[in-house]
């Protein structure tokens, strides 16, 4: 199972937010529902917490640069990964 939350956070006051800077936060959790031997033999999986600042352009097009810190529990211990992150997002 997965759990996903984002949130846009402008920097600018605008009655419906089509331009500009603002600040991405995001949080996804992982958890293993399922045959838990598979994976780490535990329910928790991992975690993602992202934090970025964006710019969003016409046209319904997002483009942010981040940070990410991934933690996962394997069987033995758990990996803390420190994610540098840039991206280009198409809004439908």
């Amino acid at each position: 199972m997965r759990y996903f939350i984002r949130g846009i956070i402008p920097f600018t006051k605008q009655p419906e937010f089509s331009r500009g800077l603002f600040l991405a936060l995001q949080n996804e959790v992982f958890l293993n529902t399922g045959n838990k031997t598979a994976v780490n033999g535990k329910i928790f999986d991992q975690n993602r917490l992202y934090a970025a600042i964006g710019y969003r352009l016409p046209g319904k097009i997002d483009i942010e640069a981040g940070y990410m810190n991934q933690y996962t529990v394997t069987p033995a211990s758990f990996i803390n990964n420190h994610i540098a992150q840039i991206a280009v997002y198409k809004r439908l």
